[in-house]
């Protein structure tokens, strides 16, 4: 009897010494799910394809432009692609703000492979870009991230001067969010840590999650609400990724802060 539940045991740590190998090893692709597509390039004329080392971003700006523009930089989702979004972001230019859609390394046809360190010298290189562009306001740049861009936009808000930063479906921290999932954290090797960044720095912040979310809960929202004061932030009846824009919700506060 002794010796069944010791060998028991045996196959059950090995089991588990298994299991967390393959979590440690193939984490990238869990966290880094690029879409096995690849979307045409955007044509209209007010679109640019802008590079960025290894990878690129899309410039979106408005027409008849007379002074300099406010921009937002925009981040995507872990599942998604930048050309996803075009369609999306002709609202709030059509109303004088140019747009970048940043694409992660590994993602479309982008070269190199997605990780905090790649996605964190895309971000910077990217917002370096568009400070060279004669048409931007240098003073009026704001951070968007959605979900796992939320991530990529408040490192880059840490690591750059911005107007405004705006996360929609993202999570207080990776390492929380993984705990949340059943998974072991000390596992992670790339420790996303909005909460912190937001804790520790003064920059308005509007923050916008469904409350039926059940991928990165609604939960995660309020502990980032709570962080500080003066932070801004609105829900909607939806999940994850059936979200409604609130451009009307967005502009105003843009307005108040830019």
């Amino acid at each position: 009897m002794v010796k069944f539940l010791i060998s028991a045991v045996s196959v059950a740590l090995s089991i588990v010494i298994i299991v967390m190998l393959l979590i440690y090893f193939f984490q990238n692709r869990l966290i880094y799910p690029a879409p096995y597509i690849q979307l045409p390039e955007p044509q209209a004329e007010n679109i640019k394809k802008i590079a960025l080392g290894d990878t690129y971003a899309y410039l979106i700006m408005p027409t008849n432009i007379k002074a300099k523009i406010p921009l937002i930089i925009y981040t995507h989702g872990n599942g998604e692609l930048a050309e996803m979004w075009v369609d999306d972001f002709n609202y709030i230019v059509s109303k004088g703000y140019a747009a970048l859609l940043v694409e992660y390394p590994g993602y479309g046809t982008a070269g190199g492979k997605p990780n905090f360190s790649s996605i964190k010298q895309t971000m910077l290189s990217a917002y370096d870009a568009m400070l060279e562009m004669e048409q931007i306001d240098s003073e009026k740049i704001v951070a968007y991230g959605r979900s796992l861009g939320g991530a990529a936009a408040s490192l880059l808000a840490e690591n750059r001067p911005f107007a405004a930063l705006i996360l929609e479906s993202t999570f207080s921290s990776l390492p929380k969010l993984v705990k949340e999932k059943g998974f072991p954290s000390f596992l992670l090797k790339d420790r996303y840590d909005n909460e912190a960044i937001v804790r520790t720095s003064n920059i308005q912040l509007l923050i916008y999650h469904g409350t039926r979310d059940n991928i990165i809960p609604y939960s995660h929202a309020e502990s980032l609400y709570r962080t500080r004061d003066n932070i801004t932030l609105h829900s909607a009846d939806c999940g994850h990724n059936d979200c409604p824009r609130i451009w009307k919700k967005i502009i105003p506060f843009l307005e108040t802060h830019l």
